[in-house]
């Protein structure tokens, strides 16, 4: 295990330490707490409970956030291996200057392939890329997939695209919830409400200042 995952487990070790301390406490605590958000008590029970356990919680989260696991096989992919060139073909001889007779039929054919290939081309270049290809790849468990849609959808690159998900992934596995503020983001896009698509992009996706400007600039567009 690498150093940034078993610095991520002790994190999570400590959250979920404290987790179970904090459900203790209200357990321990119920009337009082009930009280206290009734407006029926004024020792501030909820307040004390959040003084000791939510701060350090939301740090912990934070912590947690700010370091994208090690995936295994991301980064030491063997670059592709360089096409093999063509031979070059044989120098005619300077006095053969009969043309074949299917060199029409050659060079017509030719064509028709280079057309084709086009054609495929640009199809697979103006397929969409959605959020829902970035989910499939997810579910595939192909993170390097993911993170080149990511990359697409957010702006940011195949290199950034691939933190992107796994941070993701890291956030989907500790709070399932963050798939529905994921499709929420669209929403608040389409509302106007940079603030909080803002903040998604931070609870999603770990982005934050100028990339989280930028990947919001890129979604709206996207949009438009």
């Amino acid at each position: 295990m690498s150093n940034r995952n078993q610095a991520i487990e002790i994190l999570k070790a400590a959250r979920d330490s404290l987790a179970e301390q904090l459900t203790e406490r209200v357990l321990e605590c119920r009337e009082e707490i009930l009280d206290d958000a009734a407006g029926d008590s004024f020792m501030g029970e909820i307040e004390q409970i959040y003084e000791k356990f939510g701060n350090r919680l939301n740090h912990l989260n934070s912590l947690i956030s700010s370091l994208p696991p090690v995936v295994p096989g991301l980064t030491d992919r063997s670059p592709a291996e360089p096409v093999a060139a063509l031979p070059a073909p044989e120098s005619q001889a300077a006095d053969d200057i009969e043309p074949r007779a299917d060199a029409s039929a050659d060079r017509s054919e030719q064509s028709d392939l280079e057309e084709a290939a086009g054609n495929v081309e640009s199809h697979e270049q103006i397929e969409p890329v959605t959020f829902e290809t970035f989910v499939g790849n997810l579910r595939a468990a192909d993170m390097q997939a993911a993170g080149e849609t990511l990359g697409v959808l957010l702006g940011v690159g195949t290199d950034r695209g691939i933190l992107c998900a796994a941070a993701f992934a890291e956030k989907l596995l500790a709070d399932p919830t963050v798939m529905l503020k994921a499709m929420n983001l669209r929403t608040e896009l389409q509302a106007g409400n940079h603030n909080a698509s803002l903040m998604l992009l931070w609870e999603c996706f770990g982005l934050r200042g100028m990339e989280s400007i930028g990947a919001m600039q890129t979604l709206k567009a996207s949009l438009a």
